[in-house]
């Protein structure tokens, strides 16, 4: 009897220790998941040695520097993930069991540091994002149902909202419709809007100061593009686009001899463009499909262009490229980043029918 009693005793003692450990870090995954793979999925630089990239499996932390070693960050998909400096951090937005919104901020090892929950619930549908506090201003929560924006505080109190109507576009297609956005600090927010036409959808642009309700339209082809506001304050847009296959004589198309903007940075306060990246693609007789691929990873822009898979590397902030016309790397490969103090730039490839592989290119 008293062997038992030792024997339940012992037991309790290992259950509370193990309740009080500390957090361990994450183990990493065994090989590369496929999911990096993910077109448009983003890729964030947490330095030159670290990457988070964002894919439908969830948030994946990168060792650039040791082969692409990769650790999940938590097992829920993540609705929104920052990357902070001084120290070193990462924050991602998830729904909790009762799809109420969650915050898991993680070291740069991938360790948990800590689990903040809002008085929030994720949109059924639509998106949400974490605003990071800035001078007096707690961290916020913006949240996107449909074409109605709200932000939050962290308390869960409204401050502001505002309805995306687009009139100028109303009368000009079937529908009209948010597609995507981003936001970073009051008062800028950044919205993409897609029109529909007869077999064909345009793309645009339009800033709003959420102060003013004023709107700036970002004049660029109507293609896909994709966005997203860095850390200065300042509106990224890129695109890509494959001249193969048969496009609706009603979609806009990029003219095969003339340069193409492929990526440009903006100012946020009067939409006008500090930067503008631009090439020609040409669709070369008898060779392969022409067109240009674009992923911006931090402060670095890739592009590619699909004829003859040639690549560069250009600054965002400058139209002086790093290096250009490269070789090397295969279409249909993920950027993850640039170490400018090494020079070398890093992706994730995969040939057909292969599992993920990573790859370091130096290109300085």
């Amino acid at each position: 009897m008293k062997n038992l009693k030792l024997k339940f005793t012992v037991l309790l003692l290992m259950a509370a220790s193990l309740s009080f450990a500390p957090k361990v870090s994450l183990a990493a995954t065994d090989g590369l998941p496929a999911a990096l793979l993910e077109r448009n999925s983003p890729v964030y630089q947490l330095d030159h040695t670290t990457s988070v990239a964002v894919t439908s499996d969830g948030a994946y932390l990168i060792n650039l520097n040791q082969n692409g070693a990769t650790k999940k960050l938590g097992q829920q998909q993540a609705l929104d993930v920052h990357v902070l400096n001084s120290p070193a951090k990462v924050v991602v937005l998830t729904a909790g069991p009762t799809n109420q919104l969650e915050k898991h901020v993680y070291n740069a090892d991938g360790l948990e540091l800590s689990i903040t929950k809002f008085p929030l619930k994720a949109p059924a549908q639509g998106k949400v994002k974490w605003v990071a506090p800035a001078a007096a201003a707690k961290e916020r929560i913006m949240v996107q149902e449909g074409n109605q924006f709200t932000l939050y505080s962290n308390a869960g109190k409204p401050i502001a909202k505002y309805t995306a109507q687009a009139e100028d576009l109303k009368d000009m297609y079937m529908g009209v419709g948010v597609v995507d956005w981003d936001f970073t600090a009051y008062p800028n927010l950044a919205i993409k809007y897609s029109g529909e036409r007869i077999m064909a959808w345009d793309y645009f642009v339009r800033i709003v100061n959420l102060y003013s309700k004023t709107v700036t339209s970002i004049p660029r082809l109507e293609i896909d593009q994709q966005l997203q506001i860095n850390s200065q304050g300042q509106l990224n847009v890129w695109s890509s686009y494959s001249f193969e296959g048969i496009t609706p004589p009603s979609a806009v198309q990029p003219d095969q001899v003339a340069a193409q903007s492929f990526h440009a940075l903006y100012s946020l306060s009067n939409g006008k463009p500090l930067v503008d990246h631009q090439r020609v693609f040409e669709q070369l007789s008898g060779e392969k499909p022409g067109g240009w691929n674009t992923q911006v990873v931090g402060s670095t822009v890739f592009v590619q262009d699909l004829a003859t898979e040639q690549w560069s590397l250009y600054p965002v902030s400058s139209p002086a490229a790093i290096a250009k016309d490269l070789t090397g790397v295969a279409k249909g490969s993920k950027f993850l980043g640039y170490d400018s103090s090494s020079g070398t730039a890093f992706f994730v490839t995969a040939a057909e029918g292969s599992a993920p592989t990573f790859n370091k290119v130096k290109v300085k």
